[in-house]
């Protein structure tokens, strides 16, 4: 088997499965105040220095999630939860505050709403229409109860890329919260976010960058980005499902998602899962490594060599390919088909996201950069991971061809 959907999920590396097998050894609570206790706290802050290393951040504002959807969620919802208590307390600004008071979104209301600076506003946050689904929903939730109004930016009908200037056109009195991602999860596309960030820089708006598709694989600096919060996925990088990292730079006023204990500096509650934490610090440095001896663009060069040599083949996004993902179109073919053809001959791919799969509607991603009906409809999505080889994916684009020329001669199906 050729597996080419690591954009869906990854398998973990022998390396994580090595570092999964020594943690689970330290079965402690890291909040016991014993010494299998003192073991575990010792791995989950080892592994907290050093995912914070890799990303520029300070040891403190990294905490351990569920995954993306997880943080993503509680950056969003943290965000509009967090300036609701600042107007009722007659302040405005949403990067000066180290922590908020926590209370359910949509709670908390006083009589003394109606005398503070900003009466009858709502926060306004700033996104875009290719952005996951755990991103456009949490915030089409919060629009839908009334709690903040949303504007959703189109992207480049060409390179997929969400436009600096609209950000800026965009920007109101009462905008909160910028969230825009780093690499499409669909198309590989790589927006603009370090522009973006310098935008933002010089006014009081939160930014928030999923970073699910990029962790790993492209350098990141949370500094160099300029962003408040950065959410990213452990099995989207070797490290196992069910585990994510959320970034909260000090001093951004986000409140928490859930109450319960004092884990995680008292932000993130609930028994912190020291596998996960370990994984995710191992896979992530080895990700890193990977990437920057040229492991993965050099699957990306012969992915898309192999497409070039495919008559009516339309890669969608430009430039694109970050993150080991190519997003290809085949006129005349419908993508279902060439699906389980390629995976009758051992070639593993997806039409785009695991999180669509098996509903009626098409990509919102590739509807929103207008792609073409006739190319729509034939797009398949590759995606490379660390352990995969040149040669595997050189074989598995000579596979793609042949199933596109035999569906084709079927007439497409």
């Amino acid at each position: 088997m050729i597996y080419l959907d690591n954009a869906a999920t990854t398998e973990m590396t022998p390396e994580v499965r090595a570092a999964a097998r020594m943690a689970n050894e330290v079965y402690g609570n890291a909040h016991a105040l014993n010494e299998e206790g003192r073991k575990a706290r010792e791995k989950i802050d080892k592994a907290r220095r050093d995912i914070a290393f890799e990303i520029g951040a300070e040891d403190g504002e990294v905490y351990f999630t569920s995954g993306a959807t997880e943080g993503n969620n509680w950056c969003i919802r943290g965000a509009v939860e967090a300036w609701m208590e600042g107007r009722e307390r007659g302040t405005s600004s949403v990067t000066s505050l180290r922590s908020v008071p926590p209370s359910p979104i949509g709670e908390g209301k006083n009589s003394d709403a109606d005398n503070s600076p900003f009466p009858n506003v709502l926060p306004h946050i700033i996104t875009d229409e290719a952005e996951h689904h755990s991103v456009l929903n949490v915030v089409k939730a919060l629009v839908e109860r009334g709690l903040c109004e949303a504007t959703y930016l189109p992207v480049d009908e060409k390179s997929g890329e969400v436009r600096t200037s609209d950000v800026e056109n965009a920007i109101k009195d009462n905008t909160i919260l910028v969230s825009v991602m780093m690499v499409n999860n669909e198309t590989g596309v790589l927006n603009p976010v370090w522009e973006i960030g310098d935008i933002l820089k010089e006014r009081d708006i939160l930014f928030h960058v999923d970073a699910t598709q990029a962790l790993g694989k492209l350098f990141i600096d949370v500094n160099d980005i300029g962003c408040h919060m950065l959410t990213a996925s452990g099995h989207k990088f070797h490290a196992g499902k069910g585990r994510g990292i959320t970034y909260i730079r000090n001093g951004a006023a986000v409140a928490n998602l859930m109450e319960g204990g004092a884990q995680q500096l008292g932000r993130r509650p609930g028994t912190e899962d020291v596998t996960a934490a370990v994984c995710m610090a191992e896979a992530l440095k080895n990700e890193r490594a990977f990437c920057e001896w040229g492991g993965l663009s050099g699957m990306t060069d012969e992915m898309i060599a192999g497409i070039a040599d495919i008559p009516d083949a339309r890669i969608n996004g430009e430039p694109c390919a970050e993150g080991g993902i190519v997003s290809v179109g085949f006129k005349d073919v419908e993508n279902e088909a060439l699906i389980t053809m390629l995976e009758n001959r051992g070639v593993i791919c997806s039409a785009g996201s695991a999180c669509t799969a098996g509903t009626a509607e098409s990509s919102h991603v590739l509807r929103a950069m207008k792609v073409p009906e006739e190319y729509l409809h034939g797009t398949v999505r590759l995606s490379a991971g660390a352990l995969n080889t040149r040669d595997e994916v050189r074989q598995a684009m000579r596979i793609l061809k042949e199933c596109v020329e035999m569906l084709r001669e079927m007439g497409g199906r």
